[in-house]
């Protein structure tokens, strides 16, 4: 065998095995859910962690606590770090109908907040939260249509207004 083909297999097996090593941990199991008595604070701290996979294992373990999460999660949209607001209403769109108590701070949080992926986790939260967001439509409906909207905003505002329309 060549050096250049034996440095290529060499090369295609240390490859494989951390694509292996990437897939089994990419396929590992999710979370397992949080009890109501969790420390919902530490999980809104750990949201500020750089790493994407972390963000979204604290986002499942937030809304994983369900209805009991709502209050310190709409308070949490009033946090100064970007990440936590947008991890708060991530997982109250995940949560939906038992976070319907957010959908003041949620709407305030779309037409306030000048950060665009907060925005656009506050118009999906509205509209999986369904027709107890009735009152977001205007506001919702006024962003879908602007074309000075990011895209991302603009398309969630749009589905946000058909999942609060198609569920009255």
């Amino acid at each position: 065998m060549s050096r250049r083909l034996g440095a290529a297999v060499v090369a295609l097996v240390l490859i494989g095995g951390v694509a292996l090593a990437v897939f089994l941990w990419v396929d590992a199991e999710p979370p397992a859910p949080v009890e109501p008595d969790a420390d919902i604070a530490a999980l809104l701290e750990r949201l500020t962690v750089s790493d994407p996979a972390t963000w979204k294992a604290t986002v499942a373990e937030l809304a994983a606590v369900g209805a009991p999460a709502v209050v310190p999660l709409t308070e949490a949209l009033r946090a100064e770090h970007r990440a936590i607001r947008e991890g708060a209403a991530h997982a109250l769109g995940d949560i939906g109908v038992s976070a319907a108590s957010a959908v003041g701070q949620l709407l305030e949080t779309f037409l306030q907040d000048e950060d665009d992926f907060v925005r656009w986790k506050a118009a999906r939260a509205l509209g999986r939260i369904g027709p107890a967001a009735v009152d977001a439509l205007p506001a919702l409906e006024r962003a879908g249509a602007d074309q000075r909207e990011s895209e991302i905003v603009r398309a969630t505002s749009q589905r946000a207004v058909e999942l609060i329309n198609a569920k009255r």
